[in-house]
């Protein structure tokens, strides 16, 4: 998940339960990557580049030119940056391997057991809550299409700081 004009890329990002994410900070700007889920809160500390700061943001800290947390279990992560109110990022981490992540236009392609009943579950940003579809794969369709009622625009979430205060403008 990269850090690019002042953005979380991909916004939304699937990973299975055990990996790392790696937040490469490719702005020329200050990002701090911190979530404060209570399965996973961490906070990486403050990033120029690929160097590491400290809260002072002159002193230059040794580690990793770039910054990567775990994902030890199951579950929807909120990612935020602590300097840029309008950066969030959410990471779905899954205890087995059946996820895909969607293309520019919407498409997946997802490798599912060869027969039985499954749930498939959809997730995003633009969807106003996750939706659940039962399939028989008994049939074993060649091609699946899920309509979805998206929202216009995803709504920005106001959230605090790290340390629960608020940014400044809202």
């Amino acid at each position: 998940m990269k850090q690019l004009d002042k953005r979380f890329l991909p916004d939304t990002l699937a990973v299975r339960a055990g990996d790392s994410v790696e937040f490469e900070n490719l702005d020329a700007v200050f990002h701090n990557v911190f979530s404060l889920d209570k399965a996973n809160a961490f906070d990486l500390g403050l990033y120029k580049g690929r160097r590491g700061y400290g809260d002072d943001k002159r002193t230059e800290k040794d580690g990793p030119a770039v910054p990567r947390q775990v994902f030890p279990g199951a579950g929807k992560f909120l990612i935020y940056c602590n300097i840029h109110p309008d950066m969030i990022g959410t990471v779905h981490s899954f205890g087995h391997g059946y996820f895909a992540q969607t293309d520019r236009e919407g498409g997946f392609t997802l490798t599912v057991p060869d027969s039985g009943k499954v749930t498939v579950v959809v997730d995003g940003p633009r969807l106003g809550k996750p939706r659940e579809l039962g399939l028989d794969l008994s049939a074993r369709p060649a091609l699946l299409e899920v309509p979805l009622e998206l929202k216009r625009r995803a709504r920005v979430k106001q959230h605090d700081r790290k340390d629960g205060s608020r940014y400044g403008g809202y």
